[in-house]
Formats: structure tokens, C-alpha cells, sequence
């Protein structure tokens, strides 16, 4: 089974040097570190952290004496640890020292029991997804190929930059991507939905995106057609009254995005809780929230797929730092929405601050559905939005057209170049009969592009 390691680390050597005063397998080691790699280039949110988290449930499954193993790699000063811990809530985490943060290289473990525990932990976490999902699980195969040779030019072209620029953690990006290449040169894919959200996560959703342009399908290019400014835009659900049906009402039977719909546990959780918090949401949902002006604002950027900009434009005259790029911008309405609800005191928050002075009942009810839960917001989008990408649009694509490979990537649709047309016609469609607003869409084509172009794309500010 294929693993990463730091290419300058000699494992052999280490254990010659130093024997371990415990039975110790090197393919555990390995593992270990491969982890390293591995787990951020599941997670692309840790790419921004120094420290990886190691669940130790998972690792006691596949490593009886893990726990030695760990401690005989930071006696080594291989790797390091923030020794941070809190009991089911925060796993501790781990980097490589100084002297391992280098380009990895592939290696191999041929430990029997160890790659049983992988290979059923795997099938435990896709079996469920494959079997909802198994239409669009087929089109992961042989004929969904990467241009290695071309990617790992990319990626190399990368980590050149982003050294130079001093971007945080350079190497680990760089780490990730050579192994999600790797993934798709092996057709190593995998397959499983967040029960949480009920996002579906696979290669495609992981691999970072200047890689997504060297994949190809049957040789035919690739196009993805994205719901622009997905978040605010589902948002907007939240400000109609028909949204916070109760179970027993007509309109909630027939409309698959009420709260109660979306789940049941949410909308006994936000709704039904009686605190005056809560009773916000009732207060204004009992009017025609549309009456609001800055509700009526709010809706008509979002719609107009000028949120972005007009925020930006807000901060400049505020004289505050302006966002540049779309994916700054992105982070920013992001912070916003999402953030717990005292961060606003905090010193950087001055653009929640400024959003809660042009949209203040906007911000009432974000704040409401929040107040007993910070993820309140962000897991009622996101399972909207899943629902209206699998379970509404690529349900129906596939039904229309059945042969027609397609994937998701959270709020978009990926599909062969000359579809795009049909596949927005689509997402349109599902959109204004569940959701009864036009969304705002963006063709992004998925063709070879150097790392000055990709840069040069990510400081153009698109309407979202």
C-alpha cells in the first residue's frame, strides 16, 4: 500500500541507530507519518494549521501501541506536538520538525493486519455513500485519467511561488497535492457523505483546485458550472416565511426547503426553543420580512451578484483594509455569516461590524439561529445546499441523462465540455421551482493553466 514520507528520512537508518525498547514495526511508522500528509489532504482547512489532529480511536485500531510509536518519533525529533488535548472534543496534533519539512516521496507498507485496518476503515466510511449515491459513483474509473506528468510540473511551478511569496505552509500544500495526483494516477478514489451535512466528499471535492484543470474523462474536457455566491445566496431562504413552516403545515409538505424538511432536529432546535433570541426569528418571520429595507438590499446584491463588491466598497469608505481578491472576499462574507457571535468585539472584526450597520436585521437573524449553536447557520446551508446539488439537480441530470458523467463539488456541477449549457438550464431550473429565485452561475473550464495565469485568475474579483 502506497505511503508518503519526508524524502530525507531514512527510517532504516533510524532504527539501526537508535532500537526502539518497544516491539516496533517501521510500516507503522510510516503510517504515521503518512498521516501527516494524508489527513490535510483530506481536510483543506488544515493545510492552514501548523499542527495535524491524530484521532486516536482510529489510530488504536490499526496501531495497538500507537502511543509508543509516537513518542519514539518525537524522541527522534522526526516530528513534534502541540500537546494539546481535550477529552471528545480536541485530538492532539502533530507536524514534522524542521529538519523532515521537505518534499515527500513515496514508500510502501506491506504489514498485513495494518492495511486490513485501513482497507476496512475506508469501506466503513464509503460503503454508505456508494450505496445512496451509487449512480454518480460510477463515473469515478478508468476513464477519469490526470495529466501526471503536467500536474507535477504544476505543482512544483507552486511551491516555487508560494515559497517566495511566504506563504503558510508551502511545503504541506505542496505534500498534498503530489499525493491527490498520486490518488488519481492510481485510481485510488474515495466516496463518503458528512452525516452532518450530508456533503458528499471525494477526490474531486479535495484536490486542490489548479489541479482539477490536468483531469480529463474519456479524454473530453471538463467544465464546472458553480452556483455562484452559494451561501448568502441559499440565505435568502431564511428571510420567507414559508421557510419556517411548522410540520403540520400544507406549504411544508409540499416544499423540500422548509427548516422542518431540511431536518427536523434544527427546526425543533432553533423554532421550537423558547428564549427570546429565538422569539426574533418568530417576530420578524410573523411580518413580511421583505418589508425590510435592508433585507430588500441584502436580497437584491445577492441576486445581482454584486454582495461581494458592494461589501468591498462599504470597507473602503470605512477606510478599512480592503479585500482584493475573491477568495479574500469569499473568507470575509464567510467570517461574517459564520463566526461565533462575541467575535464581534474582537479587534478584527470590523467588517462583521460594518455588515451588521448595512444589513442589521440580516444580522438579527443570523445572530438568533446561531445563539445556541455557532454552527447553527453554516449546517442549515450546507445541508440546503446538498440537498439542492444531489438530491434535486444531479438526481434529475441523471435521470434526463443517464450516460452523461457528471460529479459534484459541493455547489457546482462538474461535467464534459459542450453539457455546460443543459447543465445550467438544470440548475436554473431546479432553483426557481424549489427556491423560487434565479441563481447567479459560472462556467469555470477545466484546461491546463500555468501558475502566473491561475494567480492572475485569483486576483480578479468575479461576481459571485
Amino acid at each position: 500500500m502506497l505511503q508518503f514520507i519526508p524524502q530525507n528520512l531514512d527510517l532504516d537508518q533510524v532504527l539501526l541507530d537508535h532500537p526502539p525498547c518497544f516491539k516496533c514495526e517501521k510500516d507503522y511508522l510510516i503510517h504515521i507519518l503518512h498521516l501527516l500528509t494524508e489527513i490535510p489532504a483530506n481536510n483543506k482547512d488544515l493545510l492552514e494549521n501548523d499542527y495535524v489532529p491524530l484521532y486516536s480511536v482510529i489510530l488504536q485500531s490499526r496501531i495497538r501501541n500507537y502511543r509508543e510509536c509516537l513518542n519514539y518519533l518525537i524522541e527522534r525529533n522526526i516530528i513534534q506536538t502541540d500537546n494539546h488535548y481535550i477529552v471528545n472534543e480536541v485530538s492532539r496534533g502533530y507536524k514534522f520538525s524542521p529538519l523532515y519539512q521537505t518534499p515527500c516521496r513515496e514508500t510502501s507498507i506491506e504489514k498485513y493486519t495494518l492495511i486490513k485496518g485501513i482497507r476496512e476503515h475506508q469501506w466503513h466510511q464509503n460503503r454508505p455513500a456508494e450505496q445512496k449515491h451509487h449512480v454518480l459513483r460510477q463515473f469515478f474509473n478508468e476513464k477519469l485519467l490526470i495529466d501526471h506528468a503536467g500536474a507535477i510540473a504544476f505543482l512544483q511551478q507552486s511551491y516555487q511561488t508560494n515559497t517566495e511569496n511566504n506563504v503558510k505552509n508551502a511545503i504541506g500544500k505542496y505534500n498534498s497535492g503530489i499525493l491527490q495526483v498520486a490518488r488519481f494516477r492510481d485510481q485510488n478514489f474515495f466516496f463518503h457523505v458528512d452525516g452532518t451535512v450530508n456533503r458528499l466528499h471525494s477526490n474531486l471535492t479535495t484536490c486542490a483546485s489548479g489541479l482539477r484543470n490536468f483531469l480529463t474523462y474519456e479524454g473530453h474536457a471538463l467544465v464546472s458550472v458553480d452556483l455562484r455566491n452559494s451561501q448568502p445566496y441559499l440565505s435568502l431562504q431564511l428571510f420567507t416565511p414559508e421557510f419556517w413552516a411548522d410540520s403540520l403545515s400544507t406549504t411544508n409538505v409540499s416544499n423540500p426547503f422548509t427548516l422542518f424538511n431540511i431536518s427536523p432536529q434544527y427546526y425543533s432546535k432553533i423554532v421550537s426553543t423558547k428564549s427570546n433570541n429565538i422569539m426574533l426569528v418568530n417576530t420578524l418571520f410573523s411580518k413580511d420580512s421583505t418589508g425590510f429595507a435592508d433585507v430588500k438590499t441584502f436580497r437584491e446584491k445577492v441576486l445581482a451578484g454584486t454582495l461581494y463588491e458592494y461589501i468591498a466598497e462599504e470597507l473602503t469608505n470605512r477606510h478599512v483594509a480592503v479585500f482584493k481578491t475573491r477568495n479574500q472576499l469569499k473568507a470575509m462574507i464567510f467570517m461574517v455569516m459564520f463566526s461565533v457571535n462575541r467575535f464581534i468585539g474582537q479587534k478584527d472584526a470590523e467588517p462583521k461590524r460594518i455588515f451588521r450597520e448595512l444589513f442589521p436585521n440580516v444580522y438579527s437573524v443570523f445572530k438568533a439561529i446561531k445563539r445556541h449553536g455557532s454552527n447553527n447557520l453554516p449546517i442549515i446551508l450546507q445541508r440546503m445546499e446538498s440537498r439542492l446539488m444531489l438530491d434535486c439537480v444531479a438526481r434529475r441530470i441523471l435521470k434526463e441523462k443517464p450516460g452523461m458523467p457528471i460529479y459534484t463539488i459541493h455547489d457546482s456541477i462538474v461535467c464534459p465540455e459542450g453539457q455546460q449549457g443543459y447543465v445550467a438550464h438544470v440548475i436554473h431550473d431546479e432553483c426557481s421551482k424549489h427556491l423560487r429565485v434565479q441563481p447567479n452561475l459560472h462556467y469555470e473550464f477545466w484546461r491546463p493553466r500555468t501558475e502566473v495565469q491561475v494567480q492572475q485568475e485569483e486576483h480578479t474579483v468575479h461576481a459571485a
